[in-house]
């Protein structure tokens, strides 16, 4: 099944998108619950501490105001203590309005002595809050002369040391999160809980003893509500980071493609031929590049159309001209049309033809197999100077019946070089044989040989007719003639120096070419320097 860009880069971004939200939730998550249990925490110990300093401001009152038989020494002292609980109780409703915080002051046997919200039947405050009833059917009530005495159930709640579960640090404060020992189990959420052990040093004594404990319990609902909106909004940013983010994905996938999708129909155009249709770049990037190169491929694909149609061309003309020769000649001896002291002569032509014919195919055959590569050369080290002198040996008899005069140019007496000798004799034959062709009698060809640092230079040089500039870039393609400086040539095929650039490429070497008209030629190559 195919998978658009679009789809791959959508699921991409999406997952992207995603887990980023998740992760994101996840910190935000944890840092409310930490950030509001932090501020709770510091609010709360305040609180406490300012509770802790009435309430020891009463005990001191009542301490100082009662004699040793029970009774109050003064109204003043009994109006003082009176004023002194009533300012700990507003405190107590202050900090429960302030903090959203049930408050609890329990001596050190459990027993409740304040709280706020008040407990049923405790106080006799009008209007008195309640704490709710899921909270306080928890405790134990003691009925005692008539009134009602409430006792947290859990030991722990009112535990006045330092156990496993309660641990209190250096100020006497305790604190956890949960339901606070059972006592707020009835909950959806936690409930946060500060709780600090209160000394009093009675008077001439200056020995501090546990009175109790003063404790604080928040509901972390709106820790719930937080995290509960934090949720909707992270859940509703990310549907609207993917639609956007899926609109911009589909412009830009659009944008980024559309050159992709138009080179996929070109290309399906051009498995049919058609090597015109050109894509508009507009971008300097890969998809420019892409362009760029299938741009590239449509002239490159075009010129070998073009070579392609030419050699076929050029091997039907080639092999068309002979083919008729000989065919007119064979239907001229069966016709009787060519007389039989004739017929010797014509079947000499037509030998000469069929020859000609050989040689082509095989030029041809030799070219392909070098172009593709299936020709092993036989890369051995051999004496380049040697070679030339054994290749003008052999090809002494043409250049003596045109009086060419051979001149030598080397550099030194013996020149190593990597090379297949076979090879590279028949390059040195095509261009010393092409010298003399187009060479006027008496003319001179010289050969030269020129090391460098890592290449030897091999040149043929002579000072016949010339090529034009203009055909100067054709001559090394296949089959071609030049109207004028090869007007000399009617037998050539067309393919020697195509064979020679051929062989010198499969060396992996370079050869180029210089001319000018009526002043002559000059081919140089390269071969790789190989000392002895």
């Amino acid at each position: 099944m195919k998978t658009s860009i679009f789809g791959k880069f959508s699921v991409l971004f999406t997952t992207i998108i995603v887990l980023t939200s998740v992760l994101s939730c996840v910190l935000m998550y944890n840092f409310i619950e930490k950030y509001t249990i932090d501020s709770r925490r510091e609010d709360m110990c305040a609180a406490i501490d300012d509770l802790e300093v009435l309430l020891i401001q009463y005990m001191v009152a009542v301490n100082n105001g009662i004699t040793e038989s029970g009774e109050w020494s003064s109204e003043s002292a009994k109006e003082d203590c009176e004023n002194k609980l009533q300012r700990f109780k507003e405190r107590m409703e202050f900090y429960y309005k302030q903090l959203d915080s049930h408050i609890y002051l329990s001596g050190v046997d459990g027993e409740l002595l304040f709280s706020y919200p008040y407990l049923p039947n405790v106080d006799t405050l009008d209007a008195a809050e309640y704490l709710p009833k899921t909270v306080y059917s928890k405790m134990i009530v003691r009925d005692a002369e008539g009134k009602a005495a409430y006792y947290f159930r859990e030991k722990k709640q009112y535990y006045m040391g330092d156990s496993d579960e309660v641990k209190v640090d250096e100020n006497g404060f305790s604190e956890s999160l949960g339901d606070f020992y059972g006592l707020y189990s009835g909950y959806d959420v936690s409930v946060f809980t500060v709780s600090k052990i209160i000394y009093f040093t009675y008077p001439d004594t200056y020995i501090p003893a546990q009175y109790g404990k003063i404790t604080f319990c928040a509901s972390m609902e709106e820790v719930a509500q937080a995290r509960s909106t934090m949720l909707r909004y992270f859940i509703l940013s990310t549907i609207v980071a993917i639609a956007v983010e899926l609109i911009i994905i589909l412009w830009v996938t659009r944008r980024m493609t559309r050159p992709i999708r138009e080179v996929e129909y070109l290309t399906k155009n051009l498995a049919k031929g058609n090597y015109k249709s050109k894509i508009e770049k507009t971008t300097n990037d890969e998809i420019g590049a892409l362009i760029d190169s299938y741009n590239n491929l449509t002239d490159e694909l075009a010129k070998l159309d073009k070579v392609r149609s030419d050699f076929i061309a050029a091997v039907s003309h080639e092999l068309r001209t002979p083919m008729t020769t000989i065919r007119g000649f064979v239907d001229g001896m069966i016709d009787g049309v060519i007389p039989p002291t004739r017929q010797a002569h014509y079947l000499n032509v037509i030998k000469e033809e069929i020859i000609r014919m050989n040689g082509l195919v095989n030029d041809l055959l030799d070219m392909t197999r070098l172009q593709s590569g299936a020709v092993q050369l036989d890369i051995q080290s051999h004496d380049i100077i040697q070679i030339i002198r054994g290749v003008v040996t052999k090809l002494e008899p043409i250049i003596k019946e045109k009086d060419i005069n051979i001149m030598y140019h080397f550099s030194c007496d013996s020149c190593y070089v990597a090379t297949d000798r076979a090879s590279i004799e028949r390059v040195l034959i095509n261009l010393i044989q092409n010298a003399v062709k187009f060479t006027s009698n008496g003319g001179k060809i010289v050969l030269s040989v020129k090391r460098n640092d890592n290449n030897v230079l091999v040149s043929v040089a002579d000072n016949g007719i010339g090529i034009a500039s203009e055909e100067l870039p054709f001559i090394f393609e296949r089959f071609y003639k030049a109207d004028k400086s090869r007007g000399l040539d009617k037998k050539g095929t067309g393919l020697g120096l195509a064979i020679t650039k051929s062989i010198i490429e499969a060396h992996g070497q370079t050869i180029k070419v210089v001319s000018k008209i009526n002043e002559g030629t000059k081919f140089t190559f390269t071969l790789q320097r190989k000392d002895s």
